[in-house]
C-alpha cells in the first residue's frame, strides 16, 4: 500500500479506534438513573456510535472511490513550477500539520480550562478561537455565532434543564457563580 493511502486512511481509523475505545470506557459506566433510565452513558455511547459509523462510511467511500479513480486515470497534466518547488510544498504542510494539531488540540485545552476557570469564561474565548483556527476569519461572524452559542447553550443547560454547568476552581468559581446569578 502507498503511503499516501495509508495517510488518506489514517483520520478515519484513528476517529473509529477512538470511538471504540470511548464505547469500551464508557460500557459500565452507571446504570439507568431514576430520572433516566436509559443511564447517564447512553448520549456520549449513541455520539461515539455515530462517530464509528459516519467513519466507517467515510472509509468505505473513501476507498471505493480511489480505487476507481485509480482504475479510470488516464494522466493528468501537472504543473511543473508548483512540483519543483519543495520550498512551498514544505510550508503548506507545516501549516496543515500546525492546523491539524491545533484543531485536536484547541477542545482538549477547553475541556481542561473548563475544569480549572469555568464554562463562562472559557467558552466565548474558545469558540472564536476555534472558529478561527477552523478557517472563519469574519471578526462579526466570529462574535456573533460565539455570542448565540453561549446564549442558546445557557439556555437549554440553565434554564430548560436546570443543569449546573461547570464553575472552575477557587477564585474563578466564585466568579462563575456571580455570572450565573446574573442570568438566572
Amino acid at each position: 500500500m502507498k503511503i499516501n493511502k495509508i495517510k488518506s486512511y489514517a483520520p478515519f481509523i484513528g476517529w473509529m479506534l477512538f470511538g471504540f475505545i470511548g464505547l469500551v470506557i464508557s460500557h459500565d459506566y452507571m446504570g439507568p438513573l431514576p430520572t433516566f433510565k436509559l443511564g447517564a452513558a447512553f448520549w456520549p455511547q449513541v455520539i461515539l456510535l455515530g462517530i464509528i459509523l459516519v467513519s466507517g462510511i467515510q472509509l468505505f467511500l473513501l476507498s471505493f472511490f480511489q480505487y476507481r479513480s485509480d482504475r479510470h486515470d488516464v494522466g493528468s497534466v501537472e504543473d511543473v513550477e508548483t512540483q519543483s518547488d519543495d520550498f512551498l510544498d514544505k510550508t503548506v504542510s507545516i501549516r496543515r500539520y500546525t492546523k491539524a494539531s491545533a484543531i485536536f488540540i484547541l477542545p482538549l485545552v477547553y475541556v481542561y480550562g473548563m475544569h480549572k476557570i469555568g464554562f463562562f469564561i472559557v467558552t466565548p474565548i474558545f469558540l472564536p478561537l476555534y472558529m478561527f483556527v477552523m478557517g472563519v476569519r469574519s471578526i462579526r461572524r466570529l462574535i456573533f455565532v460565539a455570542v448565540g452559542v453561549c446564549a442558546l447553550l445557557l439556555f437549554l443547560f440553565v434554564y430548560l434543564a436546570f443543569t449546573p454547568l461547570p464553575q472552575g476552581a477557587g477564585y474563578f468559581h466564585s466568579l462563575n457563580g456571580e455570572f450565573l446569578a446574573l442570568f438566572q
